[in-house]
């Protein structure tokens, strides 16, 4: 897709099934099918918000603060892997949370473990 000067890239958690469609195919049917049209835009809504969430987070609150709001977020994800219930914060590491909140490794691994048990 780099030729058409759009990727996206994301790090699966769980087992995913990756699609590619041409631009002008996904360009049409997110413009002209009803349905898909409904669902595209409540999917780009819904990041958009996360974003903006995120965003605000950096700029309200302290390292640490923003740190133990996200892992308080990510412990109440709940999603199935292999017939297994578990959260999103079992599966990220502290680079990404540390990613997430603008912050370091290191500030993100202390912080938590300063909470665990």
């Amino acid at each position: 897709m780099k030729e058409h000067g759009f990727s996206e890239f994301c790090k699966p958690l769980v087992i995913t099934q990756l699609r590619a469609y041409s631009p002008a195919f996904f360009s049409h049917i997110t413009t002209h099918d009803p349905e898909v049209v409904e669902w595209f835009l409540a999917r780009i809504v819904s990041r958009w918000n996360k974003t903006e969430s995120i965003l605000a987070n950096i700029r309200t609150y302290e390292p640490r603060d923003r740190i133990l709001l996200l892992y308080k977020e990510l412990q109440q994800t709940p999603i199935m892997i292999a017939n297994r219930n578990s959260t999103l914060a079992r599966l990220v590491t502290y680079q990404d949370i540390a990613d997430l909140t603008a912050t370091t490794r290191q500030l993100a691994a202390d912080t938590i473990n300063a909470i665990l048990p």
